[in-house]
C-alpha cells in the first residue's frame, strides 16, 4: 500500500479514542487490512511523530 500524505497519521490515540486524524494508517496496519513491511509512506514533512509512535512505524 502506497499512502501520500504530509502527515503519518500513525498515532495510537488522538484525544483519548483510537479513532481521529491522526490514526488511520496505525488502525489500516494493526486491522490486518495492509502489512507493514508491505507499507510505504510518501510526502511526509514538517511534524515528525513522537519517539513511541516512531519506534512503532520502524
Amino acid at each position: 500500500m502506497v499512502h501520500f500524505d504530509a502527515r503519518a497519521d500513525t498515532g495510537d490515540t488522538q484525544f483519548g479514542s483510537l479513532f481521529g486524524h491522526g490514526t488511520p494508517m496505525r488502525r489500516v496496519i494493526e486491522s490486518g487490512a495492509a502489512r507493514g513491511d508491505r507499507f510505504l509512506q510518501v510526502g511526509l514533512r514538517g511534524y515528525w511523530p513522537e519517539p513511541p509512535v516512531f519506534a512503532w512505524m520502524q
